[in-house]
């Protein structure tokens, strides 16, 4: 066995993966820090004060943003730069706030390897092209028991 210690694995998530990962997120008691693009923070805000949002959605936005706040030594928060969308351009996709912050972990991955999460089926697929399936997860979503009726 040899004394090279084996560096975590980095993660970099989409604003859908961070907000189903809450605070699970933030409870981690590992080193390693994981990655957000600087427009996941802007859709963050926007969410928070969107009237179409629902309440649950609202909450968990607030509540991340908080942890954000709260633990700066978690993350590190890739800035979002237009150069970045040309890989993007390159091959053929549209640009988009999802498309921007997929751009921005691949700027990301040059640097430093990493997991890229999303629970965006549409951006999952998008990702496969620069990352492939084995460099994307996804966050395990609770069954919250809805059947879609009421027993009376």
């Amino acid at each position: 066995m040899s004394n090279m210690e084996v560096s975590p694995d980095k993660y970099f998530y989409d604003t859908s993966s961070l907000l189903l990962a809450g605070e699970k997120l933030f409870e981690q008691k590992n080193n390693s820090i994981f990655y957000i693009s600087s427009i996941t923070l802007k859709e963050l805000e926007f969410i928070k004060t969107s009237y179409n949002k629902e309440p649950d959605i609202k909450y968990s936005a607030r509540l991340i943003t908080r942890l954000l706040e709260q633990y700066p030594e978690k993350y590190q928060v890739i800035p979002h730069k237009v150069d970045n969308e040309e890989i993007i351009i390159a091959a053929g996709f549209a640009i988009n706030d999802d498309t921007r912050i997929l751009s921005d972990a691949i700027a990301c991955n040059e640097h430093d390897d990493i997991i890229f999460v999303t629970n965006d089926l549409s951006l999952k697929h998008i990702a496969n092209c620069f990352f492939g399936h084995k460099m994307i997860e996804r966050i395990s979503e609770e069954e919250d028991g809805y059947t879609g009726y009421v027993e009376v």
